[in-house]
């Protein structure tokens, strides 16, 4: 499988919002991510700003204002 591992970037603060991604997507204002046995995080107010896809990292970031 593909996983990627899911950071928020805050400031100079990086915190992993969840290991094992196996899908990533944004719904208005916010992240989904869906693991494989579907346990689910939403990151309000966030904005996808990177993908790393040979490292299987995804980058998140608060939206601006």
């Amino acid at each position: 499988m593909c996983e990627s591992r899911i950071y928020l970037v805050e400031g100079s603060a990086r915190t992993t919002v969840m290991e094992e991604a196996s899908i990533v997507r944004a719904e208005g204002s916010a992240v989904i991510c869906i693991n494989a046995v579907g346990e689910r995080r939403t990151v309000r107010d966030a904005e996808i700003v990177g993908a790393d896809l040979p490292r299987h990292e995804i980058t998140l970031r608060r939206r601006p204002g």
